[in-house]
């Protein structure tokens, strides 16, 4: 998964080739379950309709990372839903370069395929 600010785009990449592509604005929530599964809930623009997309994440922390992103991306968009309030998520945070949230080890290291 790869966040894009400055395309304002949520991406999944498989084996370096990017397979999805969703627009920050068409992001309406984030659930999780147990483990590392999670899964993103996106509305299309052009028909209204919701699509749960499910994922699953290396590692907890990886997917509680991915948990904090989406929440700051919808708490900025002013999507602020019970599971953002829950996590009493400072927007702040995304205009100060995301400082407040850590991240793994592996998306460090690899600069190119960061846009943030």
């Amino acid at each position: 998964m790869q966040f894009d600010f400055e395309a304002q785009t949520l991406c999944t990449v498989a084996k370096g080739k990017q397979l999805n592509s969703f627009p920050f604005d068409e992001i309406d929530a984030i659930d999780s379950d147990d483990g590392p599964q999670f899964s993103v809930t996106t509305v299309s623009a052009e028909e209204g309709t919701l699509t749960r997309h499910e994922f699953e994440a290396d590692s907890l922390e990886e997917k509680n990372t991915i948990f904090r992103l989406v929440s700051l991306i919808l708490a900025q968009r002013g999507a602020a839903s019970d599971t953002v309030d829950a996590l009493n998520v400072e927007s702040t945070a995304m205009r100060e370069g995301l400082s407040k949230v850590p991240l793994p080890q592996r998306w460090q290291a690899s600069p190119a395929a960061r846009r943030y």
